[in-house]
């Protein structure tokens, strides 16, 4: 029988849990692999519904869950994250204000690129054609 995203989420958040209490240790981070979830939810197929549906599951239960590759989940006590550094935008507007202004020169470079390629298609059919008959 297929289990539900919230009972899913309740075995594997139970199971670290009881894991970190039988070796005296704090875990606020783990990997699970595609197979693993799996196993555990009785399907043959987890769709990204599914997926999204596990994810939220897991934040009512405090931990974060993220897709690693294809094949590899992470998870992490969203608790953990809280004293992270914090990175703004307003850290990053030199950098994006740079990537803009290159962005434009390469637009506009290729706008005159075009300019000149169609002023150059022009001129050439200005030009009198070669009689055949010559």
């Amino acid at each position: 029988m297929n289990l539900t995203t919230h009972e899913c989420a309740l075995i594997i958040a139970s199971t670290i849990a009881r894991s970190a209490a039988e070796d005296d240790k704090k875990i606020t981070r783990f990997q699970m692999s595609l197979q693993s979830l799996l196993k555990i939810s009785c399907r043959k197929l987890v769709d990204n519904l599914y997926l999204d549906s596990l994810c939220s599951e897991f934040a009512e239960l405090g931990w974060a869950m993220f897709q690693l590759d294809n094949t590899r989940y992470a998870f992490i006590r969203i608790s953990s994250v809280e004293s992270w550094r914090k990175i703004s935008s307003r850290r990053m507007e030199d950098a994006v204000n740079e990537f803009k202004s290159v962005k434009n020169d390469i637009a506009l470079a290729e706008s005159e690129s075009s300019r000149y390629h169609n002023l150059l298609i022009k001129l050439t059919s200005l030009l009198p054609m070669e009689d055949e008959n010559e």
